[in-house]
């Protein structure tokens, strides 16, 4: 099981400030829980879903280590 990440932003540069805890938490994210078979692109296996109000989305996966990985970011 995973703990998916979805980021609605409207900063283009979100992912040169991501690692900030702050900034992280200041933008609209949703989080869910979702088994990933790894042995398939993960990208694949997290729809996007758009928001309105929010041109950027990204993708972002915690494992069961506390590693954080960036799946994908989408523009609407």
């Amino acid at each position: 099981m995973f703990t998916v990440y979805r980021v609605y932003t409207n900063d283009s540069d979100f992912s040169d400030y991501m690692n900030g805890e702050t900034y992280f938490n200041s933008q609209l994210v949703y989080t869910e829980y979702r088994v990933l078979d790894l042995s398939y692109d993960m990208r694949s296996q997290i729809p996007f879903i758009e928001r309105k109000g929010y041109p950027f989305c990204y993708h972002l996966v915690l494992d069961q280590d506390d590693e954080l990985y960036f799946v994908g970011n989408y523009e609407s």
